[in-house]
């Protein structure tokens, strides 16, 4: 039998802060208030302001139905730089701008990279697949606009935690498929990449930071009230949400994988990783021993944590900046 991975003790007590405040709220997972799940996601991701890079600027575009907002961060230097276009987690229902403030920063330092943060529409105020739309819409602004953003538009990487790790992985699989902005390489951190709650990691690797509960209070909001959730593999989703079971996988660009080994989506990781290998695509994996779902948006306040997220960064920058 598989042992259950132990937490790294770094995280003992947020991960009991956390418990406490979703032991709080109703047994129902369904009715989950998403005010309160907000709240807490913005008070445990803060603005980072002390990660200082070179210039931070916002930049406004009409998408498919709505503005939207692009902030980008400039690392200190001449460009043009290469641009990663990021996109923050949250389950698709919680996240911002400014939750995810302090990983571009920590990325545009460690990449030197101008970050390119998108604002796109959440759920269930918006379900799917206007998050697609949206995200696909700002790959294509920010590549045509590369030169004002003082990037270059022949190396542009997408990068993601968690939902944005699914968005960016199923960027690469649209921009393919349409013939859309050509993409350099892709980082995709603890990435919600496949829709299936039957998973082992479920029963392994539950933790507070993401469990089954809170997975169900996504799948519901996200997907929309006509697509019936069943808590198995969820099989009336779309494929947006379960990148690991698109049939060809081919001809994507070079992936940078960084997994927790306490997550209930680090198996769908690997599996993911075993598919885009089998289809040609080089793949680099990166296992945070001890490290929870997250780690990698609250990593400046943890040396263990920061240490993975700056390896993944080297080894995206490496790609995008090679000659």
């Amino acid at each position: 039998m598989v042992e259950r991975p132990k937490l790294h003790s770094d995280f003992h007590e947020l991960e009991q802060m956390t418990a406490e405040r979703y032991a709080l709220l109703p047994e129902d997972p369904t009715t989950w208030p998403i005010p309160l799940l907000r709240g807490g996601y913005t008070i445990s991701q803060p603005p980072a302001p002390e990660i200082q890079v070179g210039k931070i600027e916002e930049y406004s575009f009409e998408g498919p139905e709505s503005w939207i907002r692009v902030r980008t961060y400039t690392p200190e230097g001449t460009g043009p730089f290469p641009i990663v276009v990021h996109y923050h987690g949250g389950g698709f229902v919680m996240g911002s701008l400014d939750t995810h403030d302090a990983p571009s920063r920590m990325i545009c330092n460690l990449t030197q990279c101008i970050v390119a943060s998108v604002d796109y529409r959440i759920a269930p105020e918006h379900p799917f697949p206007a998050f697609r739309d949206d995200c696909y819409a700002a790959l294509e602004w920010i590549h045509a606009n590369a030169e004002l953003l003082g990037g270059r538009a022949d190396r542009i990487a997408v990068a993601g935690d968690s939902a944005g790790g699914c968005v960016s992985a199923n960027m690469c699989i649209m921009a393919r498929d349409k013939g859309g902005p050509k993409i350099t390489a892709q980082l995709l951190m603890v990435p919600g990449i496949d829709a299936d709650m039957t998973d082992e990691s479920f029963e392994l690797r539950e933790t507070a930071f993401l469990s089954r509960k809170l997975c169900t209070v996504f799948l519901n909001f996200m997907a929309g009230p006509d697509v019936p959730i069943d808590g198995g593999r969820n099989e009336g989703l779309d494929l947006f949400f379960s990148p690991t079971r698109v049939k060809n996988l081919t001809e994507l660009p070079p992936a940078v994988i960084l997994l927790a080994e306490c997550d209930v989506v680090h198996f769908a990781g690997e599996r993911y990783a075993a598919r885009l290998r089998k289809a040609g695509v080089p793949v680099d994996v990166i296992i945070g021993k001890g490290m929870p779902h997250q780690f990698t948006s609250i990593a400046h306040r943890y040396p263990a944590a920061y240490h993975y997220l700056e390896e993944g960064c080297a080894l995206l920058r490496a790609k995008l900046h090679a000659s």
